[in-house]
């Protein structure tokens, strides 16, 4: 639980079973909204089509309950949406802990937190913290996401590893930056100013993602219809942590249990699909290819 944000992301990176009906995984994502206060560049948020809504608490109490029986046990709190705009977030994850889940963690760009909020979160029992920030310096913060958070969100970053230290508390804190052609060769700078607070830092290239996706990590077969669960706000399961419109929707979880839906004729069929190389005409096409190309959605939802 406590390896390096470089080794979890290789983690996620490999899948064990790559048969039709893997056993349920150790992993699972929860969109717990797809609101988001910022519009960074390189994201698709801030275009997404799709109704911005939150999960219903009695769902996802069921559904966390229903993943923990099946061997989860980790849960994560990010996915198209900020999880901060959620104010579920920290029952949520106390929640989680409750029913057997070992390790929680969530991604957030850090703006919305404030001293209450941070008090909260320690008291949930989150375990991973990782913060998204897109730039070194503040006027280049500002160009990326949209909004000028720069500093109020190095002084969160702060005084979270502050108050972890005092306590003793073992919340893992890491940051990832997507570099930008404006914005590479700001890594040093980011370092200088909080470096020292974080277990690890993860700077990545912009992808070149195009359409509704912001992926473009993995070649076909791609990991995730094998090795995570992904729970979307209305309480569909999903292929993906960034399907942003719905468009690699499997099931309708208010209407199946989660076992069912892993284990269903959409999931097998889409998990062939990669193994066999052809996901022509479904989103997925369109993030491995990095191309802008017409698809459309497994279900209509």
């Amino acid at each position: 639980m406590s390896a390096s944000l470089k080794e979890r992301v290789r983690q996620s990176a490999v899948a064990e079973d790559l048969g039709l009906t893997p056993a349920f995984p150790r992993n699972i994502l929860f969109e717990l909204t797809n609101a988001c206060n910022h519009a960074c560049r390189f994201c698709y948020n801030h275009a997404m089509r799709r109704r911005i809504g939150r999960m219903d608490w009695k769902l996802y109490q069921r559904l966390i309950a229903e993943a923990a029986a099946l061997g989860a046990r980790e849960a994560g709190f990010a996915t198209t949406g900020e999880p901060f705009a959620s104010p579920m977030v920290f029952d949520a994850i106390a929640e989680a802990k409750r029913v057997g889940i070992d390790y929680t963690y969530l991604s957030t760009n850090g703006a919305l937190l404030d001293a209450a909020k941070i008090e909260r979160l320690f008291d949930s029992g989150l375990d991973s913290i990782k913060f998204s920030i897109n730039a070194g310096n503040r006027e280049s913060y500002q160009r990326i996401h949209g909004r000028d958070d720069f500093d109020h969100v190095l002084a969160m970053v702060r005084l979270i590893d502050s108050l972890r230290k005092a306590r003793g508390r073992d919340m893992k804190l890491f940051c990832t930056t997507v570099l930008t052609d404006e914005t590479r060769g700001e890594e040093e700078a980011l370092r200088r100013l909080v470096g020292d607070c974080f277990d690890d830092m993860l700077f990545a290239t912009e992808t070149g993602a195009t359409g509704p996706t912001n992926s473009c990590f993995y070649e076909l077969p791609c990991p995730l219809p094998f090795n995570r669960a992904h729970v979307t706000w209305e309480g569909y399961l999903s292929l993906c942590c960034v399907d942003f419109e719905n468009a690699l929707v499997v099931a309708d979880l208010r209407e199946t249990s989660l076992e069912e839906a892993w284990r269903g004729p959409m999931m097998q069929r889409m998990r062939r699909r990669h193994l066999d190389g052809d996901v022509s005409g479904t989103l997925c096409d369109v993030c491995v290819s990095r191309q802008d190309k017409p698809y459309a959605p497994l279900l209509p939802v």
